[in-house]
């Protein structure tokens, strides 16, 4: 029996190579659907984009956009944040501030998952106050601005040492109403800690305190390592306390921070105590987890 080959069935075979990475088949495939005089719609060039940016193939990914006019096809949402993702996995910021500038010219609606992409290509760049431009000109403009939206920034921000930055985005949130999640705060004290602000990381600690969302060993452990990086020694104890208050179970970075922190405040019995706890606690992991199989 004979199998019709029709656009239905070129685009089930462009997707299937989209779903493997398979960048190279899924073009091929497309040049022979033209070659066959059969209709490219934007599913079709969406699936073969979306196979380019899996891949980092952003060159093609963008000439892809740049051929769907003359061939009748469309450009909607799925098709720009698809080329943009792949610019911006390139590092090819520039190309997907590019496509942005299009996306909003044209008629196509300019949503939260644009918006997250335009940031994060901006911040990976280190261009952070094109970044802080981008969220100001979307809260102007109406556009959607989520949680993750700004963890994103706030994120890379941090890892960049530019503290007072992830700062502006965390009043931002406020000012835009977005409720910040548990994980806003821990972002913003790990900047903290990066650039050794340790009270304005102990702050937001406080803030994450009043609102009981709850903490997790990577908080503690981001201003634990900030305290000490500024021998604020009694903070280290304090907080290593306050952990176990709260049921929160140190790790090896913990007690290696606290080591380190009494070591370097002269107080050697202290920190063969917090030597003998980590082993203490070392085997009763060991011990949990033989149990556990």
């Amino acid at each position: 029996r004979e199998v019709k080959l029709d656009a239905v069935t070129f685009n089930a075979a462009i997707s299937t190579c989209e779903a493997g990475g398979q960048w190279k088949k899924a073009l091929h495939i497309l040049a022979v659907m033209v070659q066959s005089e059969i209709e490219v719609s934007s599913i079709s060039l969406n699936a073969a984009i979306g196979a380019c940016e899996k891949s980092i193939e952003w060159e093609n990914a963008v000439q892809l956009f740049s051929v769907m006019r003359q061939l009748h096809a469309t450009p909607d949402r799925i098709t720009f944040i698809a080329a943009m993702g792949s610019c911006a996995s390139g590092g090819e910021w520039k190309q997907a501030l590019s496509l942005a500038r299009v996306m909003a010219k044209s008629t196509t609606e300019c949503n939260t998952i644009t918006q997250n992409t335009r940031i994060s290509s901006t911040c990976e760049r280190g261009d952070w106050e094109r970044a802080a431009h981008i969220v100001r000109i979307s809260m102007q403009s109406g556009a959607g601005l989520d949680t993750i939206t700004f963890i994103n920034a706030i994120s890379i921000c941090g890892q960049g040492g530019k503290w007072d930055q992830t700062l502006h985005f965390y009043s931002a949130m406020a000012h835009n109403m977005i409720q910040p999640f548990a994980i806003t705060y821990s972002t913003v004290i790990s900047a903290c800690e990066k650039s050794g602000e340790w009270e304005v990381a102990l702050h937001f600690f406080q803030l994450l305190e009043q609102s009981r969302m709850g903490h997790d060993v990577i908080t503690y452990n981001a201003l634990i390592s900030s305290c000490a990086q500024v021998n604020a020694w009694n903070n280290v104890l304090l907080l290593f306390l306050d952990m176990a208050r709260n049921n929160v179970d140190p790790n090896a970075i913990t007690f290696g921070v606290a080591i380190g922190a009494c070591e370097n405040h002269g107080e050697p019995e202290r920190a063969l105590h917090f030597c003998r706890s980590m082993a203490r606690h070392c085997d009763s992991c060991f011990r949990g987890g033989r149990l556990a199989r």
